[in-house]
């Protein structure tokens, strides 16, 4: 069945796409990194994986794209042979998604449970309509949308200059769940417990409101 799927491959001259699924240790195995790079380069579109729980009992990247992301790449990657561009043809698109991170140390954070799924998916619909579409996202387990510009940050700061650098632009949709708060100091060192003192107090201070601030952006 392997050797009838490689000869289907190599004689199709069609758009292809592969949403690949491993274990984590044979996914970021180097021979595995080198050939999908090959493929890559051969102009095949890779989907996923993402991380996740495996059969295997593991935790990591190698689970196989959800189903819907799989459909919007296969449709994105359509899309992206229509000769008319689509609806949004040489308009620029901005979106924002997933939470964001404010570090209070080294290893600790405040953050959200939003999962992203609304931007990346608004993203790809823009894309797939001929927009040229810059998704600033913060943490997620998501795979980066097909045809999409990702620009991957963590905090609201860095959310903020992202999407002013990806300025001007026709379309924005600011879908991300940013943190009004951050820690006005974050500690340089992993806070330490104290049983003979109290926890130590969290002063925090108002994130920039990044919606606010591109409407008001003069371009």
């Amino acid at each position: 069945a392997d050797d009838l799927a490689a000869t289907v491959l190599l004689a199709t001259d069609k758009p292809v796409l592969v949403a690949p699924a491993m274990n984590v240790r044979m996914w970021q195995h180097p021979a595995t990194v080198a050939n999908v790079a090959v493929l890559v380069a051969r102009g095949i579109a890779v989907v996923g994986p993402t991380d996740g729980d495996m059969a295997c009992g593991e935790f990591g990247p190698g689970r196989m794209a959800d189903p819907c992301e799989i459909v919007a790449a296969i449709a994105a990657r359509l899309g992206a042979t229509d000769p008319t561009g689509g609806p949004l043809a040489g308009r620029r698109a901005l979106v924002t998604s997933g939470p964001t991170r404010e570090p209070i140390d080294p290893v600790r954070y405040l953050t959200n449970r939003s999962s992203g799924r609304q931007g990346h998916a608004i993203a790809a619909a823009l894309a797939e309509l001929g927009a040229a579409t810059t998704l600033v996202t913060g943490p997620t387990a998501l795979a980066d949308p097909v045809g999409v510009t990702v620009v991957h940050v963590e905090t609201a700061c860095e959310m903020l200059a992202a999407c002013e650098a990806a300025l001007p632009v026709a379309i924005a949709v600011c879908a991300a769940a940013v943190s009004d708060w951050k820690v006005a100091v974050p500690a340089e060192h992993k806070i330490k417990k104290d049983k003979s003192a109290p926890p130590p107090p969290l002063m925090l201070v108002e994130n920039p409101d990044i919606l606010a601030r591109l409407s008001r952006h003069p371009t």
